[in-house]
């Protein structure tokens, strides 16, 4: 993650241990008026 100048980048790019973090099978990242979807999520 400290390789990036975003730390929603950094939870994107690895999708498998967001996912794994909060026993999902999908996410929404949502910050600063940016939505990111990991896995499987309804359409935004």
């Amino acid at each position: 993650m400290a390789n990036t100048k975003s730390f929603t980048d950094a939870l994107a790019n690895d999708p498998k241990d967001l996912l794994g973090l909060t026993a999902s099978d999908g996410a929404a990242i949502v910050f600063d008026g940016r939505t990111l979807l990991i896995g499987t999520t309804p359409r935004a």
